[in-house]
């Protein structure tokens, strides 16, 4: 169910991270506030890039902890607070959905070629039918939102319903160019009228600046 309050970046930032971790690094899951901001800030699979603070990643969990999105937890033997997400209860996004909606948190607007790649270390789709099926199904449940492809592509874009930032310009069509005309038995006549118009008017030059002939020129 797609909360009426929209997630802000941040927070999308740091249950992404959260449910990313869990499936890809089960065994450092649950995660401590140092580990959970490394991740919200690490370059790779990320965009945007972040350079969060600590302070600002703690306060982002706690505002996904009153959502009940989120909560606290201390392991066995261990004496740091680590956190884990709530998302697929909290949300109710099953078990294919969960994993699309966090690789569109974690790197925005991707075409479906693109998620399927990328999301693979979280969730496997055996083919890219199955893996649209469930897009459209989120596009229809307005967790996500299909826009027109990008310049020189002709996969359409997805982004999760909540980003705001602006999408690069969809790919343009060429304008259509017009047929080349063939020349018409009218076209011929019009042409051949101009260009015996000309020899005429050369003639009549010459007529009137007659070039000498050999014999004066020998006498000259």
């Amino acid at each position: 169910m797609k909360p009426e309050q929209a997630l802000t970046p941040l927070q999308l930032r740091v249950l992404g991270v959260l449910v990313e971790k869990a499936m890809t690094t089960p065994d450092q899951y649950p995660l401590s506030l140092n580990a959970l901001t490394a991740g919200c800030n690490q370059k790779s699979n990320r965009d945007p890039v972040m350079a969060l603070e600590e302070e600002q990643v703690l306060e982002a969990v706690d505002q996904l902890r009153q959502a009940g999105l989120a909560y606290a937890v201390h392991t066995s033997g261990g004496r740091v607070q680590r956190y884990q997400h709530n998302a697929r209860e909290g949300l109710e996004l099953g078990p294919e959905a969960l994993p699309l909606m966090t690789e569109l948190w974690l790197r925005g607007t991707q075409t479906a070629g693109e998620l399927r790649s990328r999301v693979q270390r979280m969730k496997r789709f055996d083919s890219l039918q199955q893996l649209q099926a469930c897009l459209d199904q989120l596009v229809q449940e307005q967790w996500v939102e299909r826009h027109p492809p990008a310049a020189g592509s002709r996969a359409p874009r997805y982004r999760h319903g909540w980003d705001q930032r602006p999408l690069p310009e969809p790919a343009s069509k060429p304008a259509p160019t017009a047929p080349a005309k063939s020349a018409t038995g009218q076209d011929w006549e019009n042409r051949l009228a101009a260009l015996e118009a000309r020899v005429a008017s050369l003639e009549a030059a010459l007529g009137r600046n007659p070039q000498p002939d050999s014999e004066s020129a020998e006498d000259a």
